[in-house]
């Protein structure tokens, strides 16, 4: 992927969809590594009830998975729905399984990702 610039703002709010293009759901909120200075993670809201946050479901997913769709609208992620939901859920904006190396090697197990760093 080039490196491109792409405001927070432009992340948020926008699709993301499963392998065969089914919507999975929407990107709310960015996570920085502040000693780094780059994102690491997204946070997608998955369910609700029409749209709002009454039954969703919040998993933080390494910002790498994302692939971006060529017009720019929406990303795809290599996972069905049911595959997602097998991610740990990011609760009341707890996000310490975020610095946790056995919970983010598992994340990275599910989405078929090699860790980068051990």
């Amino acid at each position: 992927m080039n490196c491109q610039a792409i405001s927070a703002t432009a992340l948020t709010g926008k699709s993301v969809v499963g392998t065969c293009g089914e919507p999975l759901g929407t990107i709310e909120d960015i996570i920085i590594n502040a000693d780094a200075g780059q994102v690491t993670h997204v946070i997608v809201r998955t369910g609700g009830l029409m749209g709002s946050t009454l039954g969703a479901h919040h998993h933080a997913l390494p910002f790498s998975a994302l692939i971006p769709c060529t017009d720019g609208s929406r990303f795809r992620l290599d996972l069905s729905e049911t595959e997602l939901e097998r991610l740990p859920e990011i609760i009341d904006g707890d996000y310490t399984s975020l610095s946790d190396p056995l919970s983010q090697r598992a994340v990275h197990y599910l989405l078929g990702m090699e860790r980068s760093t051990p």
